[in-house]
């Protein structure tokens, strides 16, 4: 029985590598089905950079929004604080200096309530929408502080002698000067970018690309 067993098991030839993992009539190893998640990832990929930039683009939107309104906010605060420190002008050290700074802060408010209503269509980024935002914010408070500051102490002739400022002690005109001198770059930072952020938009900057199911994404053809 066992020489038949012998005879009746087929020779196989010494040189002949085993196949390993080969089931007959499957179709796992198909040429067509390992190619078809490479084919889909290809496909995939353009869209969901596109989703990418479109969520991108409205979050930069919201922020530009949200900074718009702060800064009506601000302007309408501002507009209260003049009127209240319009009554307070005849009991400062420096009526003049507290006038010029009832006059500024109006001035701000109109600024900022301009502002704010054109945040929102800037062509700006996240990044450079915040440094605008906070350097705007800082340079307008900033010269307004230096005037109150100085018609509180009396003070502030070497910085702003055309307003009828006195003279301070030398620590008084010191800091009136840090502050009012720090308003400058910072103001002129932030209008540089104003000024870059109203240049027009590309058109068809925002538009998304189409993909079809069967093909390569293409564009849709715009009429100039």
């Amino acid at each position: 029985m066992a020489a038949l067993a012998f005879i009746a098991w087929p020779a196989r030839d010494p040189g002949e590598r085993p196949q390993r993992g080969v089931v007959s009539g499957s179709s796992t190893n198909s040429p067509s089905r390992r190619l078809t998640p490479r084919r889909m990832d290809c496909s995939l990929a353009p869209l969901e950079a596109r989703q990418l930039n479109l969520r991108g683009t409205m979050e930069v939107s919201n922020t530009l929004a949200h900074q718009g309104h702060r800064l009506l906010q601000i302007g309408v605060g501002l507009f209260l604080f003049t009127s209240f420190e319009g009554f307070a002008i005849p009991f400062l050290a420096a009526p003049l200096l507290g006038r010029s700074a009832h006059s500024l802060s109006a001035l701000l408010g109109v600024i900022l309530i301009s502002l704010g209503l054109v945040w929102p269509r800037l062509n700006l980024g996240a990044i450079a929408a915040r440094i605008a935002f906070w350097f705007l914010i800082y340079s307008g408070v900033a010269i307004t502080a230096a005037f109150i500051i100085a018609a509180l102490w009396g003070a502030g002739k070497s910085t702003m002698p055309l307003a009828g400022a006195p003279a301070g002690t030398p620590l008084q005109e010191l800091l009136i000067t840090i502050v009012g001198y720090s308003s400058a770059p910072t103001g002129i930072i932030a209008f540089a970018l104003i000024f870059w952020g109203l240049r027009l938009r590309t058109p068809g900057a925002n538009s998304l690309d189409t993909q079809s199911d069967d093909g390569p994404p293409h564009r849709h053809n715009r009429v100039t």
